[in-house]
């Protein structure tokens, strides 16, 4: 079973790792070549843009790939570029969002191998899994379950017991929220 890691921070010096692209990082490199040839610098380009310094230099450098469409027009009017170039770096950071595709599902973390003396807990989920089964006609409102206690009393190992046991009963929908 795929396991999932924390990629936001390495243990050695508490950064983000560097990732390698298989794409060229089109809308970077087009950024850093429209902002000099305005002749601006990043600190200048994010005061006319409102962007921050450190989001544009990611940018640039191919560590945020994806920009978010404001982020993208709040660059082209600081930059005051014509239409041409304008649809060039709009278009290319387009290119790198995956419209119409869902993201991919991400396995729950492993279940513990001595989990013992929450059966109990494990029907209820499982009866508000039935619950959410029932046709349309037969249902009541929206079922919603909420796990609290004080750290350390195995919440997170609840759930992921339930989730792993009820997985089939959700095929298109995988959450876990620790």
């Amino acid at each position: 079973m795929p396991h999932v890691i924390d990629s936001s921070r390495t243990a050695s010096k508490g950064r983000r790792p560097e990732h390698p692209h298989t794409e060229p990082n089109r809308f970077g490199l087009l950024l850093r070549r429209h902002r000099t040839d305005s002749g601006l610098t990043i600190e200048e380009l994010a005061t006319a843009s409102g962007v921050s310094i450190r989001a544009i230099s990611d940018m640039e450098r191919g560590r945020s790939r994806v920009p978010q469409r404001r982020t993208v027009e709040a660059l082209l009017r600081a930059l005051h570029l014509p239409a041409g170039a304008a649809a060039a770096l709009r278009d290319s950071a387009r290119a790198n969002r995956r419209d119409g595709q869902p993201a991919p599902a991400l396995a729950p973390p492993r279940t513990v191998d001595d989990f013992t003396g929450r059966h109990g807990e494990v029907a209820w989920v499982g009866d508000l899994v039935a619950r959410s089964a029932e046709p349309a006609d037969r249902q009541g409102a929206p079922v919603v379950a909420v796990v609290s206690g004080p750290p350390g009393l195995g919440k997170t190992a609840l759930m992921v017991q339930a989730a792993t046991r009820y997985a089939e009963a959700f095929p298109d929908l995988s959450l876990i929220h620790s």
